[in-house]
């Protein structure tokens, strides 16, 4: 009986999984702005990021490009000293990682340590395990996380990025 149930759940995630896709792009570049240094302001290359690919919550983020010092910055307006994750991240790439998770729905932790296709593939898989595990919402949503953030580094290593 319980293999039958175990069939019966994975023909519910085959077929939840089949009308809920990860968009092609997660995010669209929509602007770039320089910030001249000023009292209480460093000086920065402020990358404008709208999410508005379907799954996704509508934000606008900004990556802040230190110009005086090495580090980037992902912002969700009007948090300006609270950067998500948490931290500054050492490589814009990181900071685009941090914002293809922040723009989708599914999202309500950040991989901040997840770097390339590899890892995050590593990543993916065990999210799917403890998703088999324990179908709660929860679950759900880290496997979906996951799985924004393996086809983000998939197409970054192709060549793609923003739109």
């Amino acid at each position: 009986m319980k293999i039958q149930a175990n069939g019966i759940a994975y023909a519910a995630l085959a077929a939840v999984l089949a009308f809920s896709t990860v968009p092609a792009r997660s995010y669209e570049l929509v602007g770039k702005v320089v910030q001249p240094a000023a009292p209480n302001v460093e000086a920065s290359v402020i990358h404008q990021y709208k999410c508005s690919s379907t799954g996704e919550n509508g934000a606008h983020l900004y990556i802040y490009q230190y110009t005086a010092r090495p580090g980037f910055r992902v912002i969700n307006p009007p948090n300006w000293s609270h950067p998500i994750g948490g931290r500054d991240l050492s490589r814009f790439q990181d900071a685009e990682n941090v914002v293809a998770q922040a723009c989708n729905a599914a999202c309500t932790a950040i991989y901040l340590d997840i770097q390339d296709a590899i890892m995050a593939d590593r990543n993916f898989k065990q999210a799917y395990l403890r998703f088999q595990q324990n179908q709660s919402t929860e679950n759900f949503n880290a496997y979906r996380c996951a799985e924004v953030l393996l086809n983000h580094l998939k197409r970054t290593a192709a060549g793609g990025g923003a739109r």
